[in-house]
C-alpha cells in the first residue's frame, strides 16, 4: 500500500505525528507543529476534525440529555467544543504541509466535512470512538482509498465487523491499529501478544497508536514489525494542552524516527486467540456508539441507516447488531427524536 510515495509494509514503518489538541486552536501554532514534524523525520502529520454535536448524545438540543448524565456531562460537551478546528483551516494546513514536504491527513467524525477532507487527502483515520459510527463508515468507504482503523475501544467482533464493512463492495486498503484507550496508557496495559494476534487473524497492514507518557511502548511495537506507528507530537511540553501528557516533543520524536530506521523489522506471528486479547472488557461505553433516532417516529415504521445517527455513549444496542440484524425492520412503539434504539423497539417478524 502506498501513502503518497511511501510504500507501507516494505522495509520500514510509516510514522505519523498526531497533533491532537496541541495546536490550541491557533493556526500559527498548527503551522509550527507541521514544520517541526517534518524536521524530526515524521512521514505524515495528522489533525483531528470533529463537531461535538455529531459526537455526543447529550448536546444542548437533545431534550433527553438528562438520561446520559451518568456517562457524559455538559462539561464534556463544552470541552470537546473548545477543541474543534474550523473547516477553513483545511487548505492552509495542506499548503503548509506541502511546503514542508510532509503528508497531511485527518481523522474525522463529522460526516458533513468528509467531502472537503477528501479534497485534501485520499486517506483518513477512523478514531477508536468511531469504529462503530456507521454513518461515518458508510461515507468513508465511498470517498477514501486508504483508511486507518484504530481499535482502542473495540472487541474482536467489532474490529471484524468494521473491517468487513469497510471492505464491502470497495477496493479500500485498511490498516488496523492496535490501541489502548487509556490517556495516558500505562505501560503494563500494553499486550505483548496483541500485534502478533492481529497479524495472524487479519489480512491487513497492522500498526500501533501510542498514548503512553513516553515512547517505550512505541519501541516495543516497532520491534514487532508494525507497518504504521502513530504517536502524539508536541513542539513544547510547556504548552497547556490536554494531549501534552501523551505526546513526545521534538527530541523524543526524533529518537523514535532514528530507532525505527535502525531496528530490523521482525514479522511476528501468534498462536494466541485474538478473541481473548480483544475481548468484551474493551467495550467502554463512553468510547462506543449506539444508534439514536434523528426524528420522531411512529410504531410500524421501518428505520433505515440514514434515519439514525450513532452517538456516544453506547447505552443502546450495538451498532453492528443494528446493521446486521435490525436495520429494515419495523419499530414496535412510537419513538422520539434523540432516543437510543434497543432490541425491544423492533417487531419480531
Amino acid at each position: 500500500m502506498k501513502i503518497n510515495n511511501f510504500e507501507v509494509g516494505k522495509n520500514s514503518t510509516f510514522i505519523i505525528a498526531e497533533i491532537g489538541s496541541n495546536h490550541l486552536c491557533n493556526l500559527d501554532l498548527a503551522y509550527k507543529h507541521i514544520e517541526s514534524a517534518s524536521k524530526v523525520g515524521a512521514d505524515a502529520v495528522k489533525f483531528q476534525y470533529f463537531k461535538a454535536e455529531s459526537d455526543l448524545a447529550n448536546r444542548p438540543d437533545n431534550e433527553l440529555s438528562s438520561e446520559y448524565d451518568n456517562y457524559i456531562n455538559e462539561t464534556d460537551y463544552e470541552f470537546l467544543k473548545s477543541l474543534e478546528i474550523p473547516i477553513a483551516w483545511l487548505e492552509p494546513l495542506k499548503k503548509c504541509a506541502d511546503k514542508n514536504n510532509i503528508e497531511l491527513f485527518f481523522s474525522c467524525s463529522d460526516t458533513e466535512a468528509l467531502n472537503e477532507i477528501a479534497k485534501i487527502s485520499n486517506r483518513i483515520k477512523i478514531a477508536s470512538c468511531d469504529i462503530d459510527n456507521l454513518n461515518l463508515l458508510s461515507q468513508i468507504k465511498k470517498l477514501f482509498d486508504n483508511v486507518i482503523l484504530s481499535t482502542g475501544s473495540a472487541d474482536y467482533n467489532t474490529i471484524l465487523n468494521a473491517n468487513n464493512y469497510l471492505a464491502e463492495n470497495t477496493t479500500n486498503k485498511t490498516t488496523i491499529l492496535y490501541c489502548v484507550s487509556e490517556y495516558p496508557m500505562l505501560l503494563e496495559s500494553y499486550d505483548m501478544n496483541a500485534i502478533a494476534s492481529l497479524k495472524s487473524h487479519f489480512d491487513n497492514k497492522i500498526g500501533y497508536s501510542d498514548h503512553a507518557k513516553d515512547w517505550q511502548a512505541s519501541a516495543v511495537a516497532l520491534s514487532q514489525g508494525i507497518d504504521v506507528l502513530e504517536r502524539h507530537f508536541v513542539i513544547d511540553k510547556n504548552i497547556n494542552s490536554p494531549d501534552v501528557c501523551v505526546s513526545s516533543d521534538t527530541d523524543e520524536f526524533r529518537a523514535i524516527v532514528e530507532y525505527s530506521n535502525k531496528i530490523e523489522r521482525k514479522d511476528v506471528n501468534s498462536s494466541f486467540d485474538v478473541k481473548n486479547i480483544f475481548n468484551s472488557k474493551r467495550n467502554n461505553k463512553l468510547l462506543r456508539r449506539s444508534p439514536v433516532t434523528k426524528a420522531n417516529m411512529s410504531a410500524g415504521k421501518i428505520i433505515n441507516l440514514d434515519e439514525v445517527e450513532f452517538l456516544r455513549p453506547a447505552i443502546g444496542m450495538d451498532a453492528f447488531e443494528y446493521l446486521n440484524d435490525y436495520m429494515g425492520k419495523r419499530i414496535s412503539r412510537n419513538i422520539k427524536a434523540g432516543e437510543y434504539l434497543n432490541k425491544l423497539d423492533f417487531v419480531d417478524e
